[in-house]
């Protein structure tokens, strides 16, 4: 409020109207006719802060120092109005007086004046008593493109010194709010609308219908995802729009003194950050805002500025110089311009130091009542009866029950629940409705855990509380993370809007999150980003980690990353990076655990990132059913006590893997056979990127890289979170991941035309678009500024490991030739002395030496090179084990490693020693050439 005199005071002052041709009194009739049928506006148009008391409406009188409603006000019913503070000299009998009073103006010309702001016209000079009011015509909203323009100056105002326009939410105008400069130094506010009156368009300083818009209601409609910061004022707003650029700038119209007039609708179900004025009325202001919004969703994100306790300027540490003074009364968004406040340096202000949380007045309560119980800062107590009398019994330290939760089903409700450890802490939890039954140990547990005293003797006494319970608010509940519609859902926030707030809700509530943010984004870009330049491995990491929310919008399988190398080569250290985008080292799972609880697991990270260190801890005879698993996104169908199918739990995720050895060398450790379709599922890349260095090819100047390691340990448990949440903040914008989608698909189709060759097996197509869908992902972000690297950084990081994986796997063509090739070569270069009997050259009927439990025969050729011929049932039982025999003869065939008879046929009789003509399996020397020239062939 400003507390300056608005006008200069009078010496003296008379109601009557001496002086005035006594035949001329319908014109003051007139003018206050017209005031108390526009009562509202017209308070509004004096500029006067105003509360409504029944019929009078009560005023801060401008005209001296008045902080306080009580002394002064006006009937709205009959125009009497008076501040008794004045005495005689401030009191009047209408509104003709009034503005007299206020103005400074003759009895006549404050007629005039009323006549003519809300007629539009001039009063005639010589009004006659049988002259009736004039039609206040009709108020058009929006103004039609016929509109005339708006006057440049206005009947004893002049031309406004500012001008701000009131759009609805299509961007047509709806009016303006218009500031004049007075001469003495003050200003005062003026709504101008359009109106039709009996055919002629014209403007009128008349008010808007109210509920009153909100000030840049066309920016609210557009960009309904972003958080909305609300000032005092216009001019607030607009200079309020370069100090917060991701906010929405609104103001309630005419300020503190308006706020219930205002249509507040377009703010549900958004954050919204208030900055109130520096001033009594602006804290008034700011607080009827906060609990109107409170009232109509008792769940929704307010929150209010605090006052700047920081110049803004920056020592020599980097931080914020402290506020030592006061700022002064009435200070707002364009003095903190002025001051030289920027969005920049406000970024510099802790987040808790900036702004506190609104909370509901009626949460404020001492004491309320709910069923069979009372509520207040003491606690929650049961009304019991005892004699005939009812009496308190304590059950638990203040817990509120703030809404209902259900699923989209309308089923698996719960309550919402808000209350505060013995810190201060607030806490909110959602209790599953189902927990409730049995003896209720279960949440129980998690409140206890959670900081709330709960006595247990009266642990029945709790749970009928929840039972009892009806509070009005409903929350939407999810069981999984994740994408559900356009929000989405991690266990502490939701990110993007839906019609009502959505929560995460599950049965185990006792688990622990290992998602969180620690630290700024900035923080993470300098302290780990910028480290991951250089290192193809860890970027590879970071773009897999950032990838899982894109998973659905580009309809891409679930599947693997295996790093695959050495012990204290820094595998683990690229989990941790990886990890490092969505929490802490919490994030980093162990392999070691069972194929059930790894579908817990995979639910848990449902459109993120799973992180599994160390391959070599599962048991060999489950790992490939885990790869398999996770890549099907889908849980086993179980049964339930009554022998119903359980609900399969599904997942979207790519999952990272560390180990010394891979899928395949495991699972052989125990005998198993590996799948192409689970090496598909999870790419085997080595982690030595072949700098000597282990997993890194740059350490930045450290010492040596386990000290580099050991940094990164360290920065990732204290940067963290951030560039998930960040980018979940960016792709749940309108149309953004629309976006985002396309140009991930465009550059992970240019990945895979520039990498993989055109004859390649479609399994390697299909690995390619892994590493294209991430190489994509990573770019978007650096176009984003969320990663700090170069645009081609994350591309061409991804291709070196795509290239370490094609070179491992034994070039392009399918898994299951290679893996034919490689177990009939190994099986031969294992076996050949031990189970192929040696034929004397140029001999085929000796018998050679003695052999146990042979296989066949080897010939040496005349150049020395020596062939084998497998005898037809140890071929299959024996050379082929674990595969499909067919395919393996058929990929001999296809390289030339297999005789064929003159028929074609796959085997060729021969008279093997002492067994007289056979058809045996002849398997060529050049089989076992080196294994890059059997690439090579390959």
């Amino acid at each position: 409020m400003n507390k300056n005199k608005m006008f200069p005071k009078r010496t003296s002052h008379t109601t009557s109207r001496q002086g005035t041709d006594p035949e001329q009194p319908d014109i003051f009739t007139q003018a206050n006719d017209l005031a108390l049928r526009n009562m509202d506006n017209f308070v509004d148009w004096l500029g006067l802060e105003t509360q409504h008391q029944g019929k009078e409406i009560q005023f801060l009188n401008p005209k001296r120092e008045d902080d306080n409603f009580g002394s002064a006000s006006i009937n709205s019913e009959t125009g009497i109005w008076a501040d008794f503070a004045e005495g005689d000299a401030a009191k009047g009998a209408d509104c003709v007086s009034f503005v007299a009073y206020l103005r400074d103006l003759s009895q006549m010309e404050a007629a005039n004046l009323i006549i003519e702001d809300f007629t539009g016209s001039t009063p005639p000079t010589t009004p006659t008593a049988q002259q009736a009011p004039k039609d206040e015509g009709t108020r058009l909203h929006p103004i039609p493109a016929n509109a005339p323009p708006v006057p440049e100056s206005f009947y004893k105002m002049g031309s406004p010194s500012m001008t701000f326009t009131y759009k609805n939410t299509e961007g047509n105008t709806l009016g303006h709010i218009l500031r004049f400069d007075l001469p003495s130094g003050e200003k005062t506010i003026r709504p101008l609308t359009l109106w039709d009156v009996n055919g002629t368009i014209q403007w009128k300083m008349k008010g808007f219908p109210v509920p009153h818009p909100l000030y840049n209601l066309d920016q609210l409609a557009a960009r309904p995802d972003d958080p909305v910061l609300v000032v005092e004022g216009e001019k607030s707003a607009d200079a309020a729009r370069g100090l917060f650029p991701n906010y929405v700038v609104t103001t309630a119209m005419h300020g503190a003194k308006s706020v219930d007039k205002a249509d507040l609708s377009p703010l549900l179900g958004r954050e919204v950050l208030i900055w109130p004025d520096n001033d009594e009325a602006g804290h008034g202001y700011a607080s009827k805002i906060g609990q109107t919004l409170l009232e109509q969703d008792s769940v929704a994100n307010v929150r209010v500025l605090k006052q700047l306790a920081y110049l803004p300027e920056l020592g020599e540490d980097v931080q914020l110089k402290p506020q030592t003074e006061a700022l002064p009364q009435g200070f707002d968004a364009a003095d903190a311009v002025q001051m030289g406040w920027t969005a920049e340096l406000l970024a510099f202000i802790p987040p808790d130091e900036l702004s506190e949380v609104v909370t509901s007045e009626k949460d404020q309560l001492n004491e309320y009542r709910s069923g069979n119980f009372v509520i207040n800062d003491t606690g929650v107590f049961a009304i019991k009866q005892k004699n005939g009398d009812e009496v308190l019994v304590r059950i638990c330290s203040r817990l509120d029950i703030v809404a209902l939760s259900r699923d989209s089903n309308n089923a698996n409700w719960g309550l919402l629940t808000k209350f505060k450890d013995h810190d201060g802490h607030l806490h909110e939890k959602a209790i599953p409705k189902e927990l409730l039954s049995g003896t209720g140990e279960a949440y129980r547990q998690v409140l206890l855990n959670s900081g709330l005293d709960i006595d247990m003797k009266q642990k029945d006494s709790l749970t009928m509380y929840f039972m009892e319970a009806q509070p009005e608010s409903r929350v939407l509940c999810v069981n999984t993370i994740g994408w559900h519609n356009n929000v989405f859902v991690l266990p502490s926030k939701t990110f993007g809007q839906n019609d009502q707030r959505v929560i995460l809700q599950t049965p185990d509530i006792d688990r622990t999150s290992s998602f969180g943010i620690r630290g700024e984004l900035a923080e993470w870009q300098q302290f780990i980003g910028m480290k991951c330049i250089g290192n193809s491995r860890l970027i590879l990491a970071v773009c897999i980690a950032l990838t899982g929310p894109f998973l659905k919008v580009l309809s891409v399988e679930n599947g693997g990353f295996h790093f695959r190398g050495q012990s204290s080569s820094g595998k683990t250290k690229a989990l941790s990076v990886a990890a490092s985008i969505w929490g802490g080292k919490g994030m980093v799972r162990s392999w070691r655990t069972t194929g059930n609880a790894i579908e817990s697991l995979a639910v848990e990270h449902n459109d993120t990132v799973l992180c599994l260190d160390e391959l070599g801890q599962v048991l060999p005879s489950e790992a490939g059913d885990i790869a398999y698993t996770l890549g099907n996104g889908q849980s086993k169908s179980r049964a339930n006590r009554f022998g119903h199918a359980k609900p399969t739990g599904k997942w979207r995720l790519l999952f990272i893997s560390t180990g010394e050895i891979g899928l395949g060398d495991h699972m052989a450790a125990n005998g198993g056979q590996v799948r192409a379709g689970q090496e598909i599922r999870l790419l085997d890349i080595p982690s030595d990127a072949s700098s000597g260095m282990g997993i890194f090819e740059n350490i930045h100047q450290a010492d040596t890289a386990q000290q580099f390691a050991d940094s990164l340990q360290t920065m990732v448990e204290t940067y963290h979170g951030t560039v998930g949440a960040a980018l979940l903040d960016l792709i749940t914008q309108p149309y953004e991941l629309d976006r985002a989608a396309y140009f991930i698909d465009e550059s992970a189709t240019s990945f895979v035309s520039s990498y993989v060759p055109n004859n390649a097996h479609g399994q390697i197509c299909r690995a390619a678009m892994r590493f294209g869908v991430v190489a994509g992902v990573g770019e978007y972000c650096i176009e984003k500024g969320l990663l700090p690297w170069h645009a081609g950084d994350a591309t061409h990081a991804v291709s070196l490991c795509f290239s370490a994986w094609l070179e491992t796997r034994g070039g392009n063509v399918a898994a299951e030739e290679v893996r034919a090739l490689a177990q009939v070569r190994e099986y031969i270069e294992r076996n050949g002395e031990s189970r192929f009997t040696l034929m004397q050259q140029g001999i085929e009927d000796n018998t050679g030496d003695r052999t146990i439990n042979r296989t066949g025969f080897r010939k040496v050729l005349d150049n020395g090179a020596i062939e084998y011929w497998v005898l037809p049932e140890m071929y299959l039982s024996e050379l082929c084990s674990g595969l499909d025999s067919t395919l393996v003869t058929n990929v001999l065939k296809k390289y030339g490693y297999l005789e064929l008879d003159t028929a074609g046929k796959s085997t060729v009789v021969k008279r093997p020693p002492g067994m007289g003509p056979k058809r045996v399996y002849v398997i060529k020397p050049e089989l076992l050439q080196s294994e890059e020239e059997m690439a090579q062939a390959a």
